[in-house]
């Protein structure tokens, strides 16, 4: 967020800083980091310093759109600084006591990590596709369920074990599929990943059959749709010939992905009809 204010700020591109500044604090940082650390944050000394250096960075970044705010909030978060992290660098000046006179944030390009946000993008896409399940069944939000996947997705997802539990409202993580079960509180529901069904449990008393075939009716419309959309933009050759060769290959990688989550969504349907 950091490089793209820098050169939005170069170009006097004020539009892209405001979103930026949006997407940076209310989405990234409220919506999926708050919500991520909440688990562990009063017995992880690292996170705490993490959260206060990311928090006042944000807000130094915002104080020039935000200026009375930020002001109040850097006094409080001066009070409280707790360590660095290596990479971000809040410098400091002679007047340090307010937010206006001391120095931008600083980021190492080296926290710019492909790995990393691959691994918590794979993450938000499992917690996305729970959290819509338990919408469509109305599963009360403190109600725990489980996730039952296959080996290599618990491995993937491993690292970020805590944050998927905490945040789909999980008991358990399993790598074995459900057992088949009268109880219809365990009845299982399959969703799809990246091409590969997964299954939920434990999700109600009684599940709704019609709202699952609902749920999944509506998911094989919109994956068709978007497949359609994709075949129509590989089959004009002004894009296929003319478009950077990577936005191409991205293009067709969509394609075959949608392509796989359509026919298992297709198979999940055909499986309750």
């Amino acid at each position: 967020a950091t490089t793209r204010i820098n050169e939005a700020l170069n170009n006097y591109e004020f539009s892209a800083i405001g979103n930026t500044l949006y997407d940076l604090l209310w989405k990234d940082f409220c919506d999926w980091y708050l919500e991520g650390v909440k688990p562990t944050i009063k017995t992880n000394p690292a996170q705490r310093v993490v959260l206060q250096q990311t928090l006042e960075a944000i807000v130094r970044l915002l104080h020039p759109v935000a200026p009375f705010i930020t002001e109040v909030l850097y006094e409080q978060l001066l009070a409280r600084r707790l360590g660095t992290v290596e990479g971000l660098t809040l410098p400091t000046c002679s007047n340090d006591e307010l937010c206006c006179t001391t120095g931008w944030p600083l980021t190492d390009a080296s926290l710019d990590n492909d790995f990393y946000v691959e691994a918590f993008e794979r993450t938000q896409r499992f917690i996305e596709a729970i959290r819509q399940v338990r919408a469509q069944h109305q599963v009360p939000p403190r109600r725990q369920i489980t996730l039952h996947t296959d080996a290599e997705t618990a491995a993937k997802i491993a690292g970020l074990t805590q944050v998927t539990l905490a945040l789909a409202g999980l008991e358990a993580i399993h790598t074995t599929k459900p057992e088949a079960d009268a109880n219809p509180t365990n009845k299982p529901v399959a969703f799809t990943i990246d091409g590969i069904e997964h299954h939920l449990t434990n999700l109600a008393d009684a599940l709704d059959a019609s709202a699952e075939r609902e749920r999944l009716t509506k998911l094989v419309d919109d994956l068709t749709k978007s497949l359609a959309a994709l075949d129509k933009r590989l089959s004009n050759p002004g894009y296929t010939d003319k478009a950077p060769k990577h936005l191409v290959d991205e293009t067709r990688a969509q394609r075959d992905q949608k392509a796989a989550d359509l026919a298992a969504a297709k198979a999940q349907l055909d499986a309750i009809a």
